[in-house]
C-alpha cells in the first residue's frame, strides 16, 4: 500500500491505523485492492472510525490508476462502539469485509496501545 487513505479530522486525536489489502496490487502490472482504517478521538472524548477501500491498477510507470473509493465513518462513545457502527455501516456499502476486520483489527489494538500508553505515561509509572 503507497499512503495511508483513511485520516482524521483536525479537531481529532489520531490513536491508531491499520491497513490490509491484496498483496503486491501496487507492483507494475498488478491490480490493488486495501482498505486503510484509523481511530481518532475529539476533544470532547467521542471515538471515531473511518475506513476507506481503494480500487485501482499500477500502469507500470510507478503510477496508480484508481477505478473505485468507498468511504464510511463511524462514531461512539468507545472505541468498541465506533468499531461496531463502521462495521454496520461498512456491510451496508459493500467494503471488502475480509480487508476491513483485519485492518480495523489493527487499527483498534494500536488505538488501545495508545491509550494504555497515555494512562500509564499520566500516572508517571512504566509500562509491563
Amino acid at each position: 500500500m503507497t499512503r495511508h487513505e483513511a485520516s482524521c479530522p483536525k479537531t481529532h486525536t489520531e490513536l491508531g491505523r491499520g491497513s490490509s489489502g491484496k498483496p503486491y496490487g501496487h507492483c507494475p502490472g498488478h491490480q490493488y485492492h486495501d482498505v486503510d482504517v484509523t481511530v481518532s478521538v475529539s476533544r470532547s472524548g467521542r471515538y471515531r472510525v473511518q475506513a476507506v477501500e481503494v480500487q485501482g491498477c499500477n500502469q507500470g510507470s510507478g503510477c496508480d490508476q484508481e477505478h473505485g473509493r468507498l468511504s464510511v465513518v463511524g462514531r461512539g462513545d468507545s472505541i468498541q462502539e465506533a468499531a461496531s457502527d463502521a462495521e454496520t455501516r461498512a456491510g451496508a456499502c459493500g467494503l471488502h469485509k475480509t480487508y476491513f476486520v483485519a485492518a480495523l483489527d489493527e487499527a483498534v489494538d494500536e488505538a488501545y496501545e495508545t491509550l494504555d500508553e497515555a494512562v500509564v505515561d499520566a500516572a508517571g509509572g512504566e509500562s509491563d
